[in-house]
């Protein structure tokens, strides 16, 4: 008697499947902590071969499989995913829980900062602490600290020292040690953005909060091509992959640059940017969110 195949796909999210997922890959998870060396795990008794947490990709492979079999086995299944199946014989299916790319990551950090900050006069009837956050934030939001990253808000004073009033001036001095919430992510994170337009250098990608994200050429699929209408297309072997406006967009960080103000700039050119993060959309999972889902 032929083993039952299993089928590698995407079902409709029911209830009833998203609880399975979730049991699953708590269940997947556990093995993984309580065993760190272990890079295969098999298929719990019960459940499907499709497990889609946070856009990650899990691969399958023969339980005796090496480790270079392993990696042929991920190449050969790194494909968009839309109207595409992959059956196994059961017995011969495992997940490898450590193959995919796409990582859940963080941005946004907090950083200590020591500032001597002068208090204008009219500011003094507030409460010290409001005066001197507000008066903080005017200074340091929406600005980019080079190596640093953008600021975002002042989450915290730490301390407070000083209040003096020097010779000629109207205005306290105050030491202050605050920390400010930075926008930053790390070289090598996946974050999703919204792709704001395209041209001959490639991808513009935004944020909302922040614009300056570009992916060039060299960094997108490849047999990528630019349409007649400025559109990017993925010529896949499954089908033309169109990189459309406004799309959501998987991107890894591969640099972040704080470019030098300029002495001197041309009329045409585009607005200065102090913070530019350069991304990838070439590897698995990556690019358009669209053409990894069912």
């Amino acid at each position: 008697m032929n083993p039952k195949p299993i089928i590698f796909s995407n079902p409709s999210p029911s209830p009833s499947y998203r609880r399975r997922r979730r049991e699953s890959w708590e269940m997947m998870t556990a093995s993984l902590e309580a065993s760190p060396q272990r890079r295969l795990l098999p298929l719990p008794p019960g459940y499907e071969l499709s497990w889609w947490i946070r856009r990650e990709i899990l691969f399958v492979a023969p339980s005796s499989a090496s480790l270079e079999q392993e990696h042929q086995c991920r190449r050969q299944q790194s494909f968009p995913s839309r109207n595409r199946h992959l059956v196994l014989p059961l017995p011969t299916v495992i997940l490898l829980a450590r193959t995919s790319s796409v990582r859940p990551g963080r941005m946004f950090y907090l950083s200590l900062i020591e500032h001597n900050l002068h208090l204008p006069p009219h500011l003094l009837n507030r409460p010290l602490v409001d005066a001197i956050k507000d008066e903080l934030e005017r200074l340091y939001l929406d600005k980019v600290i080079t190596n640093l990253g953008l600021c975002i808000s002042v989450y915290d004073i730490r301390s407070l020292e000083g209040g003096f009033i020097y010779p000629g001036e109207g205005s306290s001095t105050y030491k202050v040690v605050f920390r400010l919430l930075i926008f930053r992510p790390f070289i090598g994170e996946v974050i999703c953005a919204k792709l704001k337009a395209s041209d001959a250098t490639g991808l513009h990608l935004t944020l909302g909060f922040f614009s300056d994200i570009h992916v060039p050429v060299h960094l997108l699929p490849k047999e990528s091509e630019m349409g007649e209408d400025g559109i990017w297309v993925w010529k896949h072997e499954f089908g033309d992959l169109a990189m459309d406006l406004d799309e959501e967009v998987n991107v890894r960080v591969t640099k972040i640059n704080y470019p030098s103000i300029p002495v001197e700039q041309d009329a045409n050119a585009q607005p200065f940017a102090p913070m530019q993060i350069i991304g990838e959309i070439y590897g698995d999972g990556l690019g358009l969110i669209s053409w990894w889902a069912d």
